[in-house]
C-alpha cells in the first residue's frame, strides 16, 4: 500500500467495513476507469455471491446509474440499505439518483438523514448538499 489515497469517491468507500474486499477493491480500478460495462458484469457475479455485503450493492447501483439504468440502480440502493440502512455511500448516490430522476424531495430526505447521521461534515453529505444545490441551480428552484 502506501498511497492513503486523496478520499475520491466519497460514499463509494465503506467506512462500515473498513474498506472493500480486494474483490471490490479490483472492481473499483474499472470504475473508476469509466469501464461501467465490464464493472457491471463483475458486480452482478460478486452480489450473487457476497448477497449480504452492501458495499456490493452500492457500487453495482453506482455502475447501474452511471449506464443510465436508473430502475435497477434504485433497486439495488433499496437492497442495500435493507442490509444497512445508515450507509452513508448508498443515501449519498441514492439522493444523486433522486435528482437525477427529478425527485428533489426525496434528496432533500436523504441529506437529512445524512445530516442526522454525520456528527462532523463528512464527505458523503457535502456531496449530496453541493448535488442539491447544482440541481436547484439549474431549475431555477
Amino acid at each position: 500500500g502506501g498511497s492513503g489515497g486523496s478520499g475520491e469517491g466519497g460514499g463509494l468507500y465503506s467506512q462500515s467495513s473498513g474498506g472493500y474486499d480486494a474483490e471490490l477493491r479490483n472492481i473499483w480500478i474499472l470504475i473508476q476507469d469509466e469501464n461501467y460495462d465490464t464493472s457491471l458484469d463483475k458486480l452482478e457475479d460478486y452480489v450473487y455471491r457476497n448477497p449480504q455485503n452492501p458495499d456490493g450493492w452500492n457500487l453495482i447501483g453506482f455502475t447501474s446509474r452511471k449506464l443510465e439504468m436508473y430502475e435497477n440502480a434504485e433497486l439495488y440502493y433499496e437492497t442495500g440499505l435493507q442490509i444497512a440502512p445508515n450507509h452513508r455511500g448508498i443515501l449519498e448516490y441514492q439522493g444523486e439518483l433522486y435528482l437525477q430522476t427529478d425527485r428533489y424531495e426525496k434528496a432533500l430526505e436523504n441529506l437529512n438523514i445524512l445530516e442526522d447521521l454525520c456528527v462532523f461534515n463528512c464527505t458523503e453529505k457535502k456531496q449530496l448538499a453541493t448535488a442539491i444545490e447544482t440541481y436547484k441551480k439549474d431549475k431555477n428552484l
